[in-house]
């Protein structure tokens, strides 16, 4: 690691949610583009979440907004392969072989299926985002929603 990057990852700010997605959908897009050169699965998983995985740790400290510790380097690697693979399925899923969708989906039922993963309840249905009754158009033509 380079000193100067130590240094600004000491007084980094968090990564928000609104960052972390820009940067999900950075390696989505760089993965799909790698499978079309014909690059193999894992070396095009492992380019596409690199750039990710440095910008969070090396711009944010490892810091999350919503979390209270730094994040650890080892889980947030495995988190971002997993959410690569669904957002390629998604995308570009004729460069996802058959065994990861396999693998991929087996995962996301073993989340559900945990009482304490907070993800697994969403993606369950126990828990849901409320969508707001009002909308309406302002003069911006933008969507309000209360």
């Amino acid at each position: 690691m380079v000193p100067s990057a130590v240094a600004q990852s000491k007084a980094a700010s968090p990564v928000t949610k609104s960052e972390l997605l820009t940067y999900s959908s950075m390696s989505v897009v760089t993965f799909c583009e790698a499978r079309s050169l014909d690059v193999e699965f894992v070396k095009a998983v492992r380019v596409s979440i690199a750039a990710e995985v440095f910008t969070v740790f090396q711009k944010h400290g490892g810091k999350a907004a919503e979390l209270k510790t730094p994040l650890d380097e080892k889980q947030f690697i495995a988190s971002s392969q997993f959410r690569l693979v669904g957002n390629a399925l998604r995308a570009c899923p004729k460069f996802v072989p058959a065994e990861q969708k396999k693998k991929f989906d087996t995962m996301l039922e073993q989340i559900k299926k945990n009482k304490n993963s907070i993800t697994g309840q969403y993606l369950s249905g126990k828990k849901s985002i409320e969508i707001g009754k009002k909308r309406k158009i302002d003069s911006n033509k933008k969507i309000i929603i209360k």
